[in-house]
């Protein structure tokens, strides 16, 4: 009886835990959506929604690293870019890795999509991570969840938001 007992509060505090984390991630997506989404959901893929800085350098990085994969070329290596000599990819900040987690995304939806549910998604993500600390550190929900909206969405995220997606 006593291994039971000790299989189901584990499995309570899991659960409790599950809840806790899910449903500051809801509350942070609202959040995001009620900023940043754009009035139609077909925006999403066809227009940038947060056109400053250098989001066409980024949507063709979206593009350009599922393509050289798929098509066995260097992905380090573009002769698409700078024609004829080319450009060595590894000298700037060309994210291959935020590129190949988004590519069935970018392959379906296309590099635009990619590149705006990264923007929704990653102020989110931030504010879910300071949450995770500091309720770790505190065990208390409401100043976890406030401190996560001050870290995730604060002046510095939002404003690498205009297309800087290597610094989200």
């Amino acid at each position: 009886m006593l291994k039971l007992d000790r299989v189901i509060f584990f499995i309570e505090r899991r659960y409790k835990w599950s809840v806790i984390v899910v449903s500051a991630f809801i509350i942070y997506l609202a959040i995001s959506l009620v900023y940043f989404a754009p009035s139609s959901i077909t925006q999403l893929s066809h227009s940038i929604f947060n056109n400053g800085g250098d989001p066409q350098q980024f949507i063709w990085y979206y593009n350009w690293w599922p393509y050289a994969l798929t098509h066995n070329l260097n992905p380090f290596i573009s002769k698409y870019a700078w024609f004829p000599n080319g450009y060595n990819l590894s000298w700037s900040t060309s994210i291959p890795s935020l590129a190949l987690i988004m590519a069935p995304i970018t392959l379906l939806g296309g590099a635009i999509l990619s590149f705006n549910l990264v923007a929704i998604l990653s102020p989110v993500l931030a504010a879910l991570s300071a949450f995770l600390l500091i309720y770790y550190l505190t065990k208390k929900y409401i100043a976890s969840l406030l401190g996560g909206y001050i870290y995730g969405f604060s002046s510095y995220e939002l404003g690498q938001l205009f297309g800087h997606p290597g610094l989200y």
